[in-house]
């Protein structure tokens, strides 16, 4: 695109023309730099790009513990599986709710 008006720029003649196709080339240039940095219209509604890190996933499954025990769950685990492919990520978490052994009801009563 640069060099389109560049070659514009170095045939024209009169100052005025060539002052014009500066002005045209900057306002271009500043639509694409801002087209990078803010993205389309339609990226711009879109949501937030997602990032997966896999300190985030530790604290969420130990997050996800503690909400389980709360819940009732006595003694939560959870446990995660990631796999990379190509752009897609799988996050698979299992919950398992150990049965109440009489120590756990002797605490409750």
């Amino acid at each position: 695109m640069e060099t389109k008006f560049n070659r514009k720029i170095e045939v024209a003649h009169s100052q005025k023309k060539k002052s014009n196709l500066q002005f045209r080339k900057q306002k271009k240039v500043d639509a694409y730099n801002v087209k990078i940095e803010n993205g389309n219209l339609f990226m711009q509604w879109g949501e937030k790009v997602s990032v997966f890190d896999s300190a985030q996933v530790l604290a969420t499954a130990d997050r996800l513990d503690a909400s389980l025990f709360t819940k009732g769950y006595l003694m939560p685990k959870t446990a995660f599986k990631t796999t990379a492919a190509k752009y897609t990520l799988s996050l698979l978490i299992t919950e398992t709710k150990h049965s109440q052994s009489n120590e756990a009801c002797a605490l409750h009563n």
